[in-house]
């Protein structure tokens, strides 16, 4: 009994790993689709196609690495705070970044990058300590 309890414990901890990268890389895709369209027409990049935005080497080569960051900040938090029914939670958690990136990044592209995983870590608290 112990050796499946032992087993249900760390596919869970995959799990949750899996989707905590998984909702990293979607959040480092909105984050570009979200500065893509609120480019300035001043910037060189406006008449840039999106596509022809995500082919550029250097967007890539900082999203990945900025996806890869968030998602290596956020995971501890996210196995210490979702609880029974993570998914859900953390469906939760993930709507409420996507849409602190799409409020907050064209108005400060800075702190839609850096606040989104300080966003995810205070709901994952809230929701683990405040709603139980």
């Amino acid at each position: 009994m112990v050796g499946h309890q032992l087993i249900s414990k760390v596919v869970r901890a995959l799990l949750i790993s899996l989707f905590v990268f998984a909702v990293s890389f979607v959040s480092a895709v909105f984050y570009i689709v979200v500065l893509w369209l609120t480019l300035p027409p001043s910037d060189l990049a406006h008449d840039q196609s999106l596509l022809e935005t995500f082919h550029d080497p250097f967007v890539r080569s900082i999203g990945l690495t900025g996806a890869i960051i968030f998602a290596l900040t956020v995971l501890p938090f996210a196995l210490l705070c979702l609880g029974e029914n993570w998914l859900q939670q953390g469906l939760v958690c993930a709507g409420l970044v996507l849409g602190f990136i799409v409020i907050v990044t064209p108005f400060s592209p800075f702190l839609g990058a850096f606040g989104s995983p300080v966003a995810a870590i205070l709901i994952m608290l809230l929701q683990r300590f405040a709603f139980g």
